[in-house]
């Protein structure tokens, strides 16, 4: 945690003088020190990227470190979506919980009946849902400079493409404005993620990788020149047991689960996708 006086300093400096400080790129020391390819995806500066594609690559946290990047400007302000909010917090390991230890080593202070971090410079992360279609109604007042969507493929492509509308600041805001996104292969937007970031190069590396090999560094696909596409596998998270990881998954998973989840296979095509309510 920084020492109250610094951010004492920080408050009382204009965005242009923080810019001067750190142009387009404010940022502060992290409780949890990136893994290398956490490291790869928070240095990205285009407008939107995914992470991820198998399970246990640390993509939750890895969207949690983006957003905290900018709250020691007083004026930031930030959202972390997942479809439900059950699937927010209805676990040990939710985003939530996890944000908890992120969080407030840097001072933040967390308000349930918001849901919402408030830190000492006054910047802002909050925590969201769109259960149904319509539910982006609730976005249409405020504007943010970060978007985060935690597992993307179970939110529609309107739903996503709905929110860039609420990014907004002045061109002279020292943090870079943008939308990041985690998911593993299936669910219901799967399609439409895949055709949005996975390109034909990008199935043909993953299928290429083991289980057990990390990912190259540098191994980051764009689609356009302003979307990424950052491969993560259990091999690329150290914080993890992966031999007692990937053995769970490999004897407890149907093959098509299994192909998804541990080798994070977008080729992979079941008969018969399950949808959720929309509506």
């Amino acid at each position: 945690m920084m020492p109250k006086k610094i951010w004492k300093t920080l408050e009382g400096l204009t965005d242009e003088e923080l810019l001067k400080l750190s142009p387009r790129a404010v940022s502060i020391p992290l409780a949890r020190t990136p893994h290398p390819r956490q490291a790869e995806f928070l240095a990205l500066e285009c407008e939107e990227a995914l992470y991820g594609g198998a399970a246990g690559g640390g993509k939750t946290e890895a969207l949690l470190m983006w957003l905290a990047q900018g709250v020691k400007v007083p004026s930031y302000s930030a959202i972390f979506f997942r479809r439900t909010y059950a699937q927010l917090s209805k676990s040990n390991d939710s985003p939530l919980t996890k944000s908890h230890d992120l969080f407030r080593p840097l001072g933040g202070i967390y308000k349930g009946s918001e849901h919402k971090w408030v830190f000492p410079s006054g910047a802002t992360i909050e925590f969201g849902h769109l259960q149904h279609e319509m539910s982006v109604q609730d976005y249409t007042g405020p504007a943010y400079h970060r978007i985060a969507f935690d597992e993307l493929t179970q939110f529609s492509q309107n739903q996503y493409q709905f929110l860039f509308s609420r990014m907004r600041m002045r061109k002279d805001f020292p943090v870079r404005m943008g939308v990041r996104a985690a998911s593993n292969p299936g669910g219901p937007g799967h399609a439409w993620v895949k055709a949005w970031f996975i390109t034909p190069e990008a199935e043909k590396a993953i299928l290429q990788l083991g289980a057990y090999q990390p990912s190259p560094a540098g191994l980051i696909f764009w689609p356009n020149p302003n979307r990424a596409f950052v491969p993560a596998r259990v091999a690329d998270n150290p914080s993890l047991d992966i031999e007692d990881y990937v053995a769970r998954l490999r004897t407890q998973l149907p093959p098509l689960l299994r192909e998804r989840l541990l080798n994070g296979d977008w080729s992979a095509i079941e008969d018969a996708a399950i949808k959720i309510d929309w509506l």
